[in-house]
């Protein structure tokens, strides 16, 4: 990994952007918020590898102006990691990201209801698509969400063995979730 651009990695995925940062990983982060953008950076012992794309990933126009000067400024991107619920969306990153990538990986970061469901994504050619499903920690009678932190490491795991699809706690059963 050179280039990582993480969609969500502002907030629940804010400490994978700070510790794929602080091992040399260039991070271009989509977030709306210039405060969190902040928080990411000062989380990161090298927050010089933290690119800020501050903006609305649902502002196509914008979006696109931003992923082709993060990749031209820091060269392709070989791996997304997208905590969006949007596929319009993500489609259309991934669309513009295949341009300057010979091959990269789609880390979708999916939550627990999603592994029930047979979600179609339309994907270019050079787009190697990963699924990481968020569930729940069960422990006894009890259940409870996962924290940032759990979902960070999860993820983390996930890129670094490049799983084709991924758990992060469990899912199952499904009647235990939190409610």
């Amino acid at each position: 990994m050179k280039h990582v651009l993480i969609i969500g990695g502002t907030g629940m995925l804010a400490g994978l952007s700070a510790e794929l940062a602080d091992h040399g990983v260039k991070v271009s982060v989509i977030g709306r918020n210039e405060e969190r953008h902040e928080s990411v950076k000062r989380m990161s012992q090298k927050p010089e590898n933290i690119i800020s794309l501050v903006i609305d990933h649902s502002y196509h126009h914008t979006l696109k102006e931003q992923l082709m000067k993060t990749m031209e400024e820091n060269g392709p991107i070989d791996t997304v990691i997208a905590w969006v619920e949007s596929i319009v969306t993500l489609e259309y990153i991934v669309n513009y990201v295949s341009i300057s990538a010979e091959s990269f990986r789609l880390f979708h970061v999916r939550g627990s209801r999603r592994y029930f469901e047979d979600q179609k994504l339309t994907v270019p050619f050079n787009c190697l698509v990963r699924k990481v499903y968020l569930g729940f920690i069960l422990s006894g009678n009890s259940s409870r969400w996962l924290t940032n932190e759990e979902i960070s490491n999860g993820v983390l795991h996930a890129v670094q063995h490049d799983l084709v699809s991924s758990v992060v706690g469990t899912i199952e059963p499904y009647e235990k979730r939190p409610q």
